[in-house]
């Protein structure tokens, strides 16, 4: 990760953001952590896994990456060879169990 100050990006920004496949760049504002940009493929990565491991919505990865449709989502995580998540077997039964009630 390379750490630089925001005079320096404003200064550089063609250079500052030159990034690796797997390069951050750590912005810091009067010396102090501020921002955090990652090269492209990285970010996607992080998002993707992110939502896999259910630590955000459908919606948010959907935003974040641009897309505008479920099935975007779904190609992305099958070129990147993740599983699509799933709900823990004692959801899936309390819902199953629900829906049944509901249904009759």
């Amino acid at each position: 990760m390379r750490v630089l100050a925001a005079t320096e990006v404003k200064n550089r920004l063609g250079e500052a953001l030159s990034f690796e496949e797997d390069d951050s760049l750590l912005i810091e504002k009067n010396g102090k952590a501020a921002f955090m940009a990652f090269s492209a493929p990285l970010a996607k990565r992080m998002v993707l896994s992110s939502y896999v491991q259910g630590a955000i919505s459908r919606s948010a990865a959907m935003k974040l990456l641009g897309f505008e449709w479920y099935g975007q989502l779904l190609d992305a995580l099958t070129e990147a060879n993740l599983a699509r998540p799933s709900l823990p077997k004692e959801a899936r039964s309390a819902m199953s169990k629900h829906a049944s009630k509901v249904l009759g």
